[in-house]
C-alpha cells in the first residue's frame, strides 16, 4: 500500500444527536446507524423531519418526508 493513514473515525449515535442539536434540531429520536449512514428523526421548528447523516463527514441531509 501507500502507507496512508486512514482515519476510520465515524460518528456514534450520541455524536450524531449532538451534531443535530448544534445545527438547531430538537427532539432528536430514532437514531439508527447503518454503516456510514445514520438516520434520525428530529424537529425543526414545528416540523418533524427525517434526517440522514454521513457518519464519516458529518454531512446532514434532510429527507423529504412523503413516505408512509
Amino acid at each position: 500500500g501507500t502507507g496512508q493513514v486512514r482515519d476510520e473515525k465515524r460518528l456514534s449515535e450520541d455524536q450524531a444527536k449532538n451534531l443535530l442539536r448544534d445545527r438547531g434540531y430538537r427532539d432528536v429520536s430514532d437514531v439508527n446507524r447503518d454503516g456510514d449512514t445514520i438516520r434520525a428523526k428530529a424537529k425543526q421548528g414545528e416540523r418533524e423531519v427525517n434526517l440522514r447523516i454521513d457518519a464519516r463527514t458529518g454531512t446532514v441531509t434532510q429527507q423529504s418526508g412523503n413516505s408512509g
